[in-house]
Formats: structure tokens, sequence, C-alpha cells
């Protein structure tokens, strides 16, 4: 009936009043809400940040016309490509600033962190899920990545290997002096 009144006025190019208008463009965006909520699997107003995911929706993957599985396919490619290599990235800028006299240990703090982490982001995730959705869950993940970037971006790689450097002869020379009060 509204697809029906709005070409109707349209067509005959009926003088109306500035209300009118803009109950009809209310209408409008009400109309293409719907068809894309039947286009969108997903449930969208009743969670705490559901307006990202509305924006998104509406600013861009309508104009481009995708659907969801190509919006998914897009986001996990992206995703992967973005944080695969970061888990290897780590450990060589890892592996450059830590002594290598004391590599087995730090590798050792290294590994346990990262179980840490493993508990961690789930639990966070499984908490913020239960409180409020399961937007604000992945939201705390995002949260948790870009505190990580914000701490990574203050490491100065070239200190890092510098200091390295003075452990490691600090070390192989405490090494060499007790090997030569030994013999």
């Amino acid at each position: 009936l509204n697809q029906y009144l709005l070409s109707l006025l349209d067509h005959f190019r009926c003088k109306i009043t500035r209300a009118e208008h803009m109950v009809l463009q209310w209408n409008r965006y009400l109309l293409e809400r719907r068809r894309l909520m039947l286009w969108s699997p997903t449930n969208l107003g009743d969670g705490s940040i559901d307006f990202i995911p509305i924006w998104a929706r509406d600013n861009i993957w309508a104009p481009l016309g995708m659907t969801v599985f190509l919006q998914f396919l897009l986001l996990g490619t992206m995703m992967g490509t973005l944080l695969g290599g970061s888990q290897g990235l780590s450990r060589s800028i890892f592996g450059q600033i830590i002594p290598e006299t004391r590599s087995t240990e730090f590798f050792g703090f290294f590994g346990f962190f990262g179980k840490v982490a493993a508990f961690l982001g789930p639990t966070l995730y499984f908490f913020m899920a239960v409180m409020y959705d399961s937007r604000a869950g992945i939201f705390s993940i995002a949260v948790l990545l870009l505190i990580g970037l914000v701490l990574l971006y203050g490491v100065d790689v070239e200190a890092g290997r510098k200091d390295a450097d003075e452990e490691d002869q600090r070390i192989r020379k405490n090494l060499s002096e007790l090997d030569v009060s030994q013999e």
C-alpha cells in the first residue's frame, strides 16, 4: 500500500506539505529497512551496540548490494589476512628483542601469556555476551586488540635489540669468568 501511494504521488506530482513529505520519506526508509531485514538474517535493534552493524548494513552493504554470504566471506578474508600473520610477526619481533642466552626463559613466558590470553579472551567474551549480547562480546575483544596495537606502537625494537645484546655480553662474560675460575 505504501509503495502504491508513493508511486501515485510521484506520478501525479501532487503538492504536499513538508510534514507529509517527511512521513513519506520515513515510510520509504521503513520499507527499505524491511527489505533489508528480509535480505539479512540478522536480528538488529535489540542490543546495546547495534548501531554499528545497522550503520554498516545501511551505508556499506546495502549500496553495494552484497549478500550476507559475501559479507562474511569478505570480512573473514580480511580478518584472516590481517590477524593470521600477527602470531608469527609477534614471535619474530619478540625473538629480536630478547637476549639469546636467555631465549628459553623468555619464550616460556611468551607461551604462558599465550595460554593466559587463550583463557581470558573467551572468558571476557562469555561475560560480555551474557551481560549484554554477542555484539558486545565481540566489541570487547576488538577493544583488547586495539589496546594491544597501542601498546605495540610504543615498543622500540632497536632499543630492545641493544638491551638484548648488552645482556648477552654480560652473561657471556660472567660465564667465561666462571669457566676460568673452575679450571
